[in-house]
């Protein structure tokens, strides 16, 4: 698979130009990881970078106490998207991603995605944000065993963000105004 295939897979470039891929594929360093090496670790510092697989394969793994092995939560894939939690939220991370097999990756920083709000895409990938996000949580919802979907209480500006609030499969939902 090309890298720009990859990219046309990912969730966060959703309806990005070819053009809009290719340009943020020139702007962002390709990471490379051997079977075994860690690029996130769990407790860490954030240093507030998001990671799009290219090739390879990695796992996620979690750990509730020290005395006990971690529990690999997910097997990730090419065009998955890692680290998008700590980009907005600078504290430390809260999983391990280790790579399986040979890996390379694409690195986004905080910087470069802020930077990107202000081009012609941005809207579309900062909402691709929104709705990767809301996906995670969604499918952590399932696989805790949730039987009902968890609302989502914004402290900021709730109104300005393109989502729809849920707070039980029976409610009906609310869209949000766009703030483009």
């Amino acid at each position: 698979m090309s890298l720009v295939e990859a990219l046309e897979r990912c969730i966060l470039f959703a309806g990005l130009s070819f053009d809009a891929i290719t340009q943020l594929r020139a702007q962002s360093p390709v990471v490379f990881l051997k079977p075994g090496d860690i690029l996130i670790r769990q407790g860490q510092g954030s240093e507030r970078d998001l990671y799009v697989l290219l090739e390879g394969e990695l796992e996620l793994q979690y750990q509730v106490d020290p005395q006990l092995p971690s529990v690999v939560i997910e097997t990730l894939t090419p065009g998955e998207v890692i680290g998008e939690v700590g980009v907005f939220w600078p504290h430390p991370r809260i999983a391990t991603v280790r790579a399986i097999k040979s890996s390379r990756l694409m690195r986004l920083t905080a910087a470069q995605l802020q930077k990107l709000q202000t081009e012609d895409f941005g809207p579309i990938l900062m909402l691709n944000v929104v709705c990767l996000l809301s996906n995670r949580i969604e499918q952590m919802n399932q696989k805790l065993g949730s039987k009902t979907q968890v609302g989502l209480k914004l402290a900021l500006a709730p109104e300005r963000l393109p989502i729809t609030l849920l707070s039980s499969p029976d409610t009906e939902t609310t869209p949000l105004p766009l703030p483009w």
